[in-house]
């Protein structure tokens, strides 16, 4: 027996041991001894169920015998390939050979194999809190170790992206460098959209436009244009814009008609008076007026300013100036008004622009603006030949701001009253 365990063939040794164990009993020499190597022996096999048994059959006979020691150790290296795990609360006893063994290879494999069934359930945080621990593994005995690791922040990144937790996303995607599945690049541009990391999501939108597939095409193309705009690359954008529209074949009836929204913004940015006009056209065509593109109509009438355009000013500063009556929101106002008071006065569209000028007259406003707004009520009184009215109109611009440049001049038309 002893012989074919020395030349290390412990399947035969174990099998004489287990015959000879047949005819002994506890309390013989040699039984305990014999007993340890049972066990032993049977541990350096394929036969790692009967090595557990002979182990277990120790500790119950031995329970403070000579080589219980041993035995246990034996007994725990054995838990790893045995059906002993079946039924058992794994992560528990993982735990506690981590903490009886540390670093030793029982407690280094224990640690190995939490990790692999954490993975498995899907604790991938909870993976990526022992990543110290992880990275300590015998590189020899563990080579797949930096896989695991990798693993449990993709699955981080992944299930964060489909509970729609973006800061997550992003402080993973800052601690690991890592190649998402394109099938998440929707979820991953739009948490780096939300973000504000404008250069990752654009990074992302590149990658699609060379795509075969027509449909994908337009929406990164959309995406790209998006992101470009906001990146301030708008001359980007409209080149980007023209490809997108030269894709669709029926633009109003398209979800990508909405490009024109942004491609409006950026001709705004570039000044392109010109193309504002085309483009603010074609989102009538398909929209309708509609109160989400207010700010675009305020562009046109500041542009129609510029331009010394009274026709622009007065169509689309009416059209601002019904949707904030119409909403009760006055985000444009006093500039709104002035503006289409200054256009209708150009025009000699006299009570037009009383009617204009006087809708302010309940709205809260600055000193200045209130002396402002008295002054060219009184102007325009004047015009229409109500000398009365509009010497009251001049009074009041004095009264409500007597340093302001619109006081002084209510004062000399006073005088030349």
């Amino acid at each position: 027996m002893y012989a074919f365990a020395d030349a290390q063939r412990y399947l035969i040794a174990a099998k004489i041991d287990e015959a000879i164990l047949k005819y002994m009993k506890r309390g013989e020499e040699d039984y305990e001894q014999n007993l340890r190597n049972l066990g032993l022996w049977y541990a350096k096999t394929k036969e790692k169920q009967k090595a557990l048994e002979a182990l277990d059959r120790y500790v119950k006979e031995y329970n403070d015998g000579l080589y219980i020691e041993e035995i246990e150790k034996t007994r725990d290296a054995l838990f790893f390939d045995t059906k002993e795990k079946k039924g058992t609360d794994l992560l528990k006893k993982y735990d506690a050979l981590i903490e009886r063994y540390g670093n030793d290879p029982i407690g280094q494999r224990a640690l190995y194999e939490k990790v692999k069934l954490m993975l498995q359930k899907r604790m991938y945080s909870d993976v990526l809190q022992l990543k110290e621990q992880i990275e300590s593994l015998d590189s020899e005995l563990y080579p797949d170790k930096e896989k695991l690791i990798q693993k449990a922040a993709l699955g981080l990144i992944e299930s964060a992206l489909k509970n729609e937790q973006c800061q997550v996303v992003l402080d993973v995607q800052k601690s690991y460098d890592l190649n998402v599945s394109d099938k998440w690049d929707f979820d991953l541009y739009d948490c780096f959209i939300k973000a504000g990391n404008f250069n990752k999501a654009r990074e992302i939108a590149k990658k699609h436009l060379e795509t075969k597939n027509l449909e994908l095409k337009k929406e990164w193309l959309y995406r790209y244009i998006e992101v470009d705009f906001k990146t301030g690359n708008y001359s980007e954008v409209i080149k980007a814009a023209k490809d997108l529209l030269a894709l669709v074949e029926d633009v109003e009836k398209s979800p990508y008609k909405k490009v024109y929204r942004v491609l409006f913004d950026a001709y705004d940015r570039l000044g392109d008076y010109d193309k504002m006009l085309e483009t603010i056209e074609k989102i009538i065509e398909f929209y309708g007026i509609r109160y989400e593109d207010i700010d675009r109509y305020a562009a046109m009438v500041k542009a129609g300013i510029e331009k010394k355009d009274d026709n622009i000013v007065i169509k689309y500063g009416k059209v601002v100036y019904d949707l904030q009556k119409k909403v009760g929101k006055r985000i444009y106002s006093p500039f709104i008004e002035f503006a289409l008071y200054q256009a209708y006065m150009n025009k000699g569209e006299y009570k037009k622009a009383l009617e204009v000028i006087t809708a302010l007259d309940n709205l809260k406003l600055s000193a200045k603006e209130r002396s402002r707004q008295l002054y060219l009520k009184g102007a325009v009184l004047d015009k229409l030949w109500q000398n009365d009215a509009a010497k009251k109109a001049y009074e009041a611009a004095i009264k409500a701001d007597p340093t302001s440049a619109w006081a002084k001049l209510a004062q000399t038309a006073l005088e030349i009253e």
